[in-house]
């Protein structure tokens, strides 16, 4: 990006537009979890900043595990509509809350 009073080139970007009505959460399960995350289920995130819970939604369960931690990455969908959450924020998974959607 470009701060004020920078001489720019032609092609550099110089804002960065993003959607944050739909969020995307990013974490690693203990294998021990691999026959409970299906796609599509939901589940319930702390999220530490606001201290406030939300629902997101498993959209992908990497098909590979790691060896050496015995985990596996997952991402989840956040309705993030009404604007409460930021990208970057932290949140602890709840895996006894992983139900059926």
């Amino acid at each position: 990006m470009v701060n004020a009073h920078e001489t720019v080139e032609m092609g550099t970007p110089l804002i960065e537009i993003i959607n944050d009505e739909v969020l995307t959460a990013k974490c690693l399960l203990p294998a021990k979890h691999l026959n409970e995350a299906k796609i599509g289920r939901s589940f319930a995130l702390k999220v530490q900043e606001t201290g406030t819970t939300v629902t997101a939604t498993l959209s992908h369960v990497s098909p590979v595990m790691d060896p050496a931690s015995m985990t596996f990455a997952v991402q989840a969908t956040i309705d993030n509509r009404a604007g409460n959450l930021r990208p970057g924020m932290n949140a602890t998974f709840h895996l006894s809350s992983l139900r059926e959607k």
